[in-house]
């Protein structure tokens, strides 16, 4: 996948899920400060990304969950290893 359209699909992601906190949302927006993910909406993150990408996360990739971006390059590093 392209990572640009992962980017993409995640800041959709969380634009939907999150109306409130996510107007001025973007690649590099700091998502502890944003979105202020506890850890029911780190749950459905993580659901998202392994449903929508078909790869599975393990507890220290929640290492990148600080902005749209590396979340996104999350994805493209794990999609690479399948």
């Amino acid at each position: 996948m392209v990572p640009q359209r992962a980017l993409q699909q995640v800041l959709a992601f969380f634009k939907e899920q999150f109306p409130d906190a996510s107007a001025d949302l973007n690649a590099s927006s700091n998502l502890q400060k944003t979105i202020l993910l506890d850890s029911l909406a780190t749950m459905e993150v993580i659901m998202f990304i392994e449903e929508a990408f078909g790869v599975s996360l393990e507890r220290a990739d929640l290492d990148h969950f600080e902005t749209p971006q590396t979340i996104a390059d999350l994805i493209e590093r794990k999609q690479t290893l399948r």
